[in-house]
């Protein structure tokens, strides 16, 4: 029986693309077509056809909000969640019920240019400032990666924007980076408890959808961990759908907090870690399953926060403070904190680096292992191919120069970080240039692949080792 990811609705196309991912992970020619001659910075192999094709999930543009007693706010029950935010004074709420839909919702407020998205495959809300794409609309391209929504721009040039890379990888814009805007995700009765005065978006979208159907079947149940498309290795230590809150800082620092963690530590829990050199704290509310991630720092004053039964408070003045980062009463009432970059699932671009050699662009990272997310070879594994390249053209060149009929060559290449214990003796004992003292066993390392790969006889038994 097939999964049951796959009772999304698919046209024959997507549902042949899905299938031929599911029982081989072969290369979809539909993925193909639709990438076309764009330059992407990501693997192309874990692009994939995620079915519907472009614009076959509608994106909304500037929808009509409601108040939460309107008759097109009915759908909402309690439970639902929403993505919460204030924008332009307001306090707007989009439902991951429109998510679930339409993916991505632009919004335009005053001079803010925002997008609003949801990826129901992983579980992601992200807001972005559309500013650094000139302002333009995103749709929803049909295309996955990492199993991940891709949207496009909808301009001339159509870039296409990974939800969770944050950025553009494939086209005319790859490396523009989208800011995150602040936003927070929980249960619509929380939200509205938090602001009475919001608004959410109407069931009138001018598309005829069930937003009370989830329309994934059992797909984001626990303990199921089919995926629409393929994604190289999973991180075994948590459910692949178990909901987190995710922050994302400058230079690839990431750390991801469980719900279920979150959830134990009581009706509000207040958390304090270091994410990279950065004080982050995050405030929790297990009623409205919601939480977010902010700046410690007010103005010049750096605060500490615990909680005291079902208040959280700072130590410094005794202000009370909402999980949305507001001290709502004593000396600091009516001042916010510094949302920090957050998503709801944590997932992040980790070491994720962009190379540049020649006319070739790379991509290369670090395994899940190490805090990477395995979408491109380690700089240990660039080196490794480097000498195993380097000795297989040495041998083709030898072979040619000899008229030897060398049909194939196989090189094999193992690496340790660890430099031998003789070799390093070696290294302490002449600097290997004739004058006496000692490096670094790196140093050492890097003379070594330098030198001794210069000429055939002497780059092949070092590799063999």
């Amino acid at each position: 029986m097939l999964p049951s990811l796959l009772r999304r609705p698919l046209p024959l196309a997507g549902l042949a693309a899905t299938l031929c991912l599911l029982a081989s992970g072969c290369k979809s020619s539909v993925t193909d077509t639709a990438l076309g001659e764009l330059s992407c910075t990501i693997p192309r192999a874990y692009i994939a056809d995620g079915g519907p094709g472009k614009d076959g999930i509608p994106a909304l543009t500037n929808p009509v909000f409601v108040r939460p007693d309107n008759a097109d706010a009915a759908y909402m029950r309690d439970d639902d969640r929403v993505i919460g935010m204030q924008v332009a004074g307001e306090y707007l709420a989009i439902p991951l019920n429109i998510g679930w839909w339409h993916e991505v919702v632009n919004l335009d407020r005053g001079s803010m240019r925002l997008a609003i998205t949801h990826c129901p495959l992983t579980g992601s809300s992200l807001v972005f400032d559309r500013s650094t794409a000139d302002g333009a609309a995103f749709g929803v391209s049909g295309l996955l990666y990492l199993n991940n929504l891709m949207m496009y721009d909808r301009t001339g040039t159509e870039s296409l924007w990974p939800q969770m890379a944050r950025a553009a990888r494939c086209g005319v814009r790859s490396g523009t980076a989208l800011p995150l805007f602040p936003s927070v995700e929980m249960s619509w009765s929380g939200w509205k408890a938090l602001h009475p005065g919001t608004t959410v978006v109407s069931s009138k979208t001018g598309h005829v959808r069930d937003y009370q159907r989830y329309p994934y079947g059992d797909y984001a149940a626990p303990g199921n961990s089919a995926l629409l498309s393929p994604i190289p290795r999973l991180d075994p230590r948590r459910d692949a759908k178990e909901r987190v809150l995710g922050i994302v800082l400058g230079g690839g620092a990431a750390v991801a907090l469980p719900f279920g963690e979150l959830a134990a530590a009581g009706a509000n829990a207040v958390v304090a870690l270091t994410v990279g050199a950065q004080p982050v704290v995050v405030f929790w509310n297990g009623p409205s399953a919601g939480g977010a991630a902010f700046s410690p720092q007010l103005g010049d004053r750096r605060l500490t926060f615990r909680t005291e039964g079902s208040t959280i408070i700072d130590a410094e003045t005794r202000s009370r403070w909402d999980v949305d980062g507001r001290a709502v009463s004593g000396p600091l009432a009516g001042q916010s904190l510094t949302a920090q970059a957050r998503a709801s699932t944590g997932a992040s671009d980790g070491f994720m680096t962009d190379l540049l050699a020649g006319g070739d662009r790379l991509l290369a990272d670090e395994p899940l292992r190490d805090g990477g997310t395995d979408t491109g070879p380690s700089p240990y594994d660039f080196l490794s191919s480097a000498l195993a390249t380097c000795t297989s053209m040495t041998l083709q060149q030898y072979a040619r120069r000899k008229g030897w009929p060398l049909e194939r060559a196989i090189v094999r290449v193992t690496h340790g970080r660890a430099i031998p214990r003789a070799d390093q003796e070696r290294a302490s004992a002449s600097r290997g240039d004739g004058s006496s003292g000692s490096w670094s066993s790196a140093d050492h390392a890097k003379r070594r692949s330098s030198s001794d790969c210069s000429r055939l006889q002497r780059c092949v038994p070092y590799i063999a080792r």
